[in-house]
């Protein structure tokens, strides 16, 4: 961002709000604008990263969205 270089893309398994806080503070310093992406699995594709179904499980219980 001090570079001035964009587009820039973050991809990680954000599930709570104050996770992602960090970019938006910096995309807020720097003049970025910040989308982001939900990603929904509808069609229950296999789990490549090989996460413990618990482990997901916990990740969805604790997942917020905000409108």
């Amino acid at each position: 961002m001090q570079a001035d270089e964009g587009p820039i893309a973050i991809a990680n398994t954000f599930t709570k709000l104050w996770e992602m806080l960090p970019y938006f503070e910096l995309a807020e310093k720097w003049g970025y604008r910040v989308h982001t992406l939900v990603t929904e699995n509808r069609h229950e594709s296999t789990n490549i990263h090989g996460v413990p179904d618990d482990i997901l499980l916990q990740m969805r219980n604790r997942f917020e969205v905000q409108l």
